[in-house]
């Protein structure tokens, strides 16, 4: 899945993806519901690491019994979109933790969100703070089980250009 070279910020829809930032381009849908996988696998757990708070995806098999990359994107953005629990909040580091949760879903909310669709509730999501691009997935170590994957994520440029601005003038 990390070979997919694609774009995505993981705070979107799955159909937004697109091949590069200069390319409006998407993947076909035959490269979209191709097995995620070569060889293709029947089973997948990802595993989204966001300080002390894991999150376990187990990825549905498609009807031909694969793991397609359509599915294992649709199960990475429903697992980011779920509610916040009230046990994964008490497990957050520390005001800071807290006070750039608030910011970064203050910044879902405003990012094109019409009035009456707004959720009041901190969602997973929420908790990723800068590192919200799509940089692929890898087999979790030891790489004896197939089928465990950890998803990486890096910084969207656009949020390290706001959070120098930020730091820089203390804001």
């Amino acid at each position: 899945m990390d070979r997919l070279g694609i774009r995505w910020d993981v705070r979107e829809d799955p159909a937004t993806i697109c091949y590069s930032s200069k390319s409006a381009r998407k993947p076909s849908d035959s490269r979209l519901k191709g097995p995620a996988t070569v060889p293709a696998i029947a089973a997948m757990h990802i595993t989204i690491v966001r300080g002390s708070l894991p999150w376990t995806i187990n990825v549905p098999v498609d009807a031909g019994g694969i793991i397609s990359v359509e599915k294992v994107l649709g199960a990475i953005y429903a697992c980011l979109q779920k509610p916040l629990t009230q046990a994964e909040w008490d497990k957050l580091e520390g005001s800071k933790r807290r006070k750039n949760a608030h910011v970064a879903r203050l910044n879902r909310l405003l990012k094109g969100a019409v009035a009456f669709e707004l959720d009041p509730k901190l969602k997973r999501v929420d908790l990723l703070g800068e590192c919200v691009m799509y940089d692929g997935l890898k087999p979790a170590e030891p790489y004896d089980a197939p089928k465990e994957w950890v998803l990486t994520l890096k910084m969207a440029p656009e949020l390290a250009s706001a959070l120098f601005l930020l730091s820089r003038y203390q804001l």
